[in-house]
């Protein structure tokens, strides 16, 4: 339960009230944040941040901008999702295609309603209703290749039809520039683990990993020339693995320890081991 102030007594304001009375009542999982980027004294601007934790977008934050406005509840608030997602039904301005905040919009209809409807967007995306067509398309043709490109997309980082998508995993330390995705990983002295908790050496293997199990889809989905490009990318990820752990007996003197960088373009074929 939201704790919020209360409205004077003498003075009425509908919207206000409602949205604070929603608020109060909201009961959010652990998955879920509100925050009040003016203060909890103006309910009618919020922020929801959603952490997804299963589905095509597992591990990914995602954060909504709420405005409610003067004519809540009869109409619907208007929300944008502030993170840049590869979703079907999410454009590259953050407008958001869910049947609530649209015709389907009832006053009988909450605050609530609509978090969880964002929430359920991220379990089952919609290809039929879409606002951003590409997506829809890749969905359609493909699931597994779809689920493939999502999650590169948050946990590194990626270029996905001439559009950067950076990493919103919440728990990452990559950073991601250029086509495909290039993962950066910053590590001070011996021994110590990074942010996200892995090692170079450990990184490297989990970037060769995945470009395996990329080509291994796509062989399976007749995609030859993806392939080729995600093989170069598994078979140097291991030679990246080896100069990180190279790195890791043998730290660099200075403040900075030393830091390695993996980078990998498994779509075309081209991985430049660590130099």
């Amino acid at each position: 339960m939201i704790k919020l102030f209360s409205v004077k007594a003498g003075t009425r304001v509908p919207a206000l009230e409602r949205a604070s009375a929603d608020l109060t009542e909201l009961q959010l999982p652990g998955n879920i944040k509100i925050n009040f980027p003016e203060g909890k004294e103006k309910p009618m601007h919020f922020e929801i941040s959603i952490r997804a934790d299963e589905g095509m977008y597992r591990n990914g934050k995602f954060l909504f901008d709420f405005v409610i406005a003067p004519s809540y509840p009869y109409d619907a608030p208007k929300v944008k999702c502030k993170t840049k997602v590869y979703h079907p039904n999410i454009d590259l301005d953050g407008n958001i295609c869910l049947n609530i905040l649209r015709e389907d919009w009832k006053p009988v209809l909450s605050i609530s309603s609509v978090v969880y409807g964002l929430q359920f967007l991220f379990l089952d995306p919609n290809p039929e209703d879409p606002l951003n067509k590409d997506a829809a398309a890749k969905l359609q043709e493909s699931a597994r290749s779809f689920e493939s490109y999502v999650q590169r997309s948050i946990q590194y980082g990626m270029q996905i039809d001439g559009t950067w998508f950076p990493p919103c995993a919440p728990n990452g330390n990559w950073a991601g520039t250029g086509s495909g995705f290039t993962g950066r990983i910053d590590h001070h002295g011996k021994g110590r683990p990074f942010k996200d908790g892995f090692s170079a050496a450990a990184a490297a293997t989990k970037e060769a990993t995945t470009d395996a199990v990329d080509a291994a889809s796509d062989v399976a989905e007749g995609r030859g020339n993806e392939a080729v490009g995600y093989v170069e990318g598994a078979v140097k990820g291991v030679m990246d693995k080896n100069f990180a752990s190279k790195d890791d007996e043998n730290p660099s003197t200075g403040a900075q320890g030393w830091k390695g960088d993996i980078h990998g373009r498994g779509r075309d074929g081209f991985h430049v081991p660590r130099g």
